[in-house]
């Protein structure tokens, strides 16, 4: 597996000198490190504190497959959001339901909405 990390010249560093100890790790070899490093398309990323790290997928995954897991992760998102927004546009269930149940159905819809967003963001880099 490889792995780029965009990260600060000295973050970067600091990466390289312990680059075998992470290939021994993880299996992922640090192909690249440093600010200039780009997000290769069709790639996974993730933040680790100030760095950007990038695994392309070429070759490690069915991208079809994925895309389409991905596409129904958001639709069924997408009717948890509305059944969630559902219930907060009722003035009935608003006005009769504890304070608390209220607060836990705007908690649990932001949490939905994230999850959308996520899912969508990964929608668009397998499209």
């Amino acid at each position: 597996v490889k792995l780029l990390m965009r990260a600060a010249p000295e973050v970067a560093a600091d990466m390289q000198s312990v680059a075998s100890q992470f290939d021994n790790l993880t299996k992922a070899v640090l192909e690249a490190a440093g600010a200039e490093v780009e997000r290769p398309s069709g790639s996974a990323s993730f933040s680790l504190g100030d760095a950007d790290g990038f695994i392309p997928l070429e070759g490690l995954i069915d991208r079809k497959a994925e895309l389409d897991r991905q596409q129904k992760e958001a639709e069924k998102l997408r009717k948890h959001i509305a059944g969630h927004e559902g219930k907060l546009n009722n003035e009935s269930f608003t006005a009769k339901a504890p304070p608390e149940v209220v607060q836990q159905v705007r908690e649990t819809l932001e949490g939905l909405k994230k999850q959308l967003a996520s899912v969508e963001e990964i929608v668009r880099d397998l499209s």
